[in-house]
């Protein structure tokens, strides 16, 4: 069997919380709840958004999602306190590093949260002390990896938003 259908059919172990792993959420926790949410994701990345989308009333998010696939961040005059999301597999993809520098810039430092597989994103969470969640990229794509993206995202949105539902779907889905 070839690595790539291993992954696909593995893909269930990846829809739970317990191979992502958390830093600096306290710092989402102390803050103003979010009014928006906006997720900078490109590719693969950016499914995340679409996902949380598609899927807010089932996790219980009350607030718009927005998804940003373009660099640097959006223009949001009805938002005063969004939670900026970077989503990048990579974690080195220009236009998500493009919108973290753009955040670090602003003199109001805003809500951010980073889900990556590694790169110079996650260096950059750990060296600004950013909320992160990493998982392991093994030999997946970005596309194969959308079960840990999306778990992770939740993971930080519940620590800005605790009435966030995570289910662990890990039985529900089972691959034949």
């Amino acid at each position: 069997m070839d690595r790539y259908t291993e992954n696909t059919l593995a893909f269930n172990k990846q829809l739970s919380l317990d191979h992502i792993v958390f830093a600096h959420l306290e710092k989402l926790e102390k803050q103003t709840r979010p009014d928006a949410i906006v997720v900078i994701g490109m590719g693969g990345s950016g499914l995340i958004a679409d996902l949380l989308q598609n899927l807010s009333e089932y996790v219980n998010v009350k607030i718009p999602i927005i998804p940003w696939k373009d660099f640097g961040l959006p223009h949001l005059p009805y938002a005063a306190n969004p939670l900026y999301l970077f989503v990048s597999f990579s974690g080195e993809t220009k236009e998500i590093l493009s919108g973290l520098k753009a955040a670090l810039d602003l003199t109001a430092h805003p809500l951010m949260g980073i889900v990556t597989g590694g790169g110079t994103l996650e260096k950059l969470g750990k060296e600004h002390q950013i909320p992160l969640a990493t998982f392991p990229q093994q030999d997946l794509m970005p596309r194969q990896a959308t079960g840990s993206m999306f778990y992770a995202a939740l993971g930080i949105i519940k620590a800005a938003l605790a009435e966030i539902t995570i289910t662990d779907a890990r039985n529900a889905v089972a691959p034949k």
